[in-house]
């Protein structure tokens, strides 16, 4: 179990993964439905803190490459 603050409801907010292999950030990609969030929200809420520690998480984790630095030496 984990705990986020949300900037969405402004309090903290417990979720988890669902499978092990979510876990592993560095070996495996997780999906948005291996994110769980244990605390009790509406369905729409949950749907939409549930897209915001998501995106925090792969933004950390899994950059895209645009937003990589490439050096080059010649």
């Amino acid at each position: 179990m984990f705990g986020h603050y949300s900037d969405i409801l402004g309090t903290s907010v417990e979720w988890t993964w669902t499978t092990r292999e979510a876990m592993t950030f560095k070996t495996h990609k997780p999906k948005i439905q291996e994110l769980k969030i244990l605390s009790k929200l509406d369905r729409d809420t949950k749907k939409k803190v549930r897209d915001e520690i998501y995106k925090q998480i792969m933004n950390r984790e899994h950059p895209n490459k645009s937003n990589k630095l490439i050096v080059r030496s010649y």
